[in-house]
């Protein structure tokens, strides 16, 4: 029997695979500049860029019925001599991440790998650092990935992001399944893979650049087993180089 009774997975980096990044955030900063003229502001690229450095770095909260993303737009609005309404925040943040979303695509093994671990009675969900959680579903649901997920855990919505327990461990209350029992799957060593690991969950780190190695890094099924048996909370890893590689250490 499989001790494995749910798997997780980081979103960007994992399900979703980076492309020109450069190029992505050239294109935030173009369409920071034209939604922030639209408040009267006018500033060139340049400027922008110097003012939007460090972004996403710092606190903010969700208030006024605008997400963290939004509410980063207002401050920025704001900081800048603006007076941005509501709808400005929520247009320029749907706007600005779809069109950063263009060099982002689906990893070509994650729907049949989603399908593989349902038709497993597995349960699965999705577990990402991200200020707009609207978009998250957005794009879920585009990719047809949406129906595939009995949970999707966004930091922006819940108030807590990865690497800090709480949001592991709110994951897998809600898709029902022990910690001890639940599988993490992401691509960042400190956020995903260190911080699934010291919440109790097993981990695989995903790293696309070791496909065709030999990922092994420790004898994880002797160590489990030995880890159930004891009652321990043991915990293994593992590194892979694709998500089809989840399926067979699932499996084993």
């Amino acid at each position: 029997m499989s001790a494995i009774d749910a798997v997780l997975f980081d979103l960007y980096g994992t399900l979703f695979v980076y492309g020109d990044m450069k190029l992505a955030w050239r294109d935030w900063i173009e369409d920071m500049q034209v939604g922030l003229t639209r408040t009267g502001l006018h500033l060139s690229i340049a400027e922008v860029a110097r003012e939007c450095d460090g972004f996403f770095s710092g606190r903010v909260l969700a208030e006024n019925n605008l997400t963290v993303y939004e509410m980063r737009i207002y401050k920025l609005a704001v900081r800048l001599g603006a007076k941005p309404s509501a709808d400005w925040c929520r247009d320029l943040a749907t706007e600005s991440l779809l069109r950063w979303q263009q060099q982002i695509t689906l990893d070509p093994q994650t729907l049949a790998t989603l399908q593989a671990l349902r038709a497993n009675g597995l349960r699965t969900g999705v577990l990402s650092n991200f200020d707009h959680y609207p978009h998250v579903y957005r794009i879920l649901q585009s990719a047809q990935c949406l129906e595939l997920l009995d949970v999707v855990i966004v930091s922006g919505e819940v108030g807590f992001k990865k690497p800090d327990a709480a949001i592991f461990t709110l994951a897998t209350s809600r898709l029902g399944s022990m910690p001890a029992r639940t599988l993490f799957v992401g691509d960042h060593p400190e956020q995903d893979f260190e911080g699934a690991h010291d919440a109790g969950l097993l981990a695989l780190l995903l790293q696309r650049s070791a496909a065709g190695v030999d990922r092994l890094q420790m004898n994880y099924y002797a160590d489990l087993e030995k880890g159930l048996d004891d009652g321990a909370q043991k915990k293994a890893h593992r590194i892979i180089g694709s998500l089809a590689d989840v399926l067979s250490f699932v499996s084993r």
